[in-house]
């Protein structure tokens, strides 16, 4: 019975880790796309944090002008790492080398989706409280202004109310369950192959 305890801390610990880890480099890709203030505290925070790994998959991985393709890389494997632990500790069987790159990506794309539905709304409620006087505020306006050009080209705001992140996260909704959702189920699927 102890060893269960510990094996589902030991995961439990695994997870987390990895899942803000992956985060901070998902994070830094961001930034460096939508061209972020990287002199404000949280730019400084999490290249800190990304940096040792990403620079030594900077020397594996080419990086193209304006793509942070090492960050995206250590998002990759950094989710790569997690489930492989996360089947190791639970003695999850894998079925072949596709299930856990396949599972990684879908990992990686929802975290992606997940930060652009949270900055969604964390941009329209500090809107409403003196967003003016907030750097944090002028930081995620930076990391949301890319995906908020088009729906503002659809709806436009009109009487003062803005409802083009309405129709943002209406779309990443979307774009989640007909990405995301069938490389889940594949490699679900894979895993019914192996028993």
């Amino acid at each position: 019975m102890m060893g269960g305890h510990f094996t589902n801390t030991a995961a439990f610990v695994v997870d987390t880790v990895l899942s803000l880890y992956a985060v901070l480099a998902l994070v830094r890709f961001w930034l460096h796309f939508c061209g972020a203030d990287i002199y404000h505290p949280v730019s400084q925070f999490v290249v800190r944090m990304t940096e040792p790994a990403v620079a030594l998959l900077g020397k594996l991985v080419p990086n193209p002008r304006g793509v942070d393709v090492p960050a995206i890389a250590l998002l990759f494997a950094t989710e790569l790492l997690r489930v492989w632990l996360l089947a190791m500790l639970s003695d999850w069987p894998l079925a072949g080398p596709a299930q856990p790159v396949i599972l990684a990506l879908a990992l990686s794309l929802r975290a992606f989706f997940y930060l652009l539905i949270i900055l969604v709304i964390a941009r329209a409620v500090m809107s409403w409280f003196a967003p003016g006087r907030n750097p944090l505020y002028h930081l995620i306006v930076t990391a949301t202004e890319p995906v908020m050009r088009w729906p503002r080209k659809i709806l436009p705001p009109f009487g003062g109310l803005d409802l083009s992140p309405i129709l943002l996260l209406l779309a990443l909704g979307v774009l989640l369950r007909l990405l995301v959702n069938p490389l889940m189920q594949m490699a679900s699927g894979l895993a019914g192959l192996v028993g």
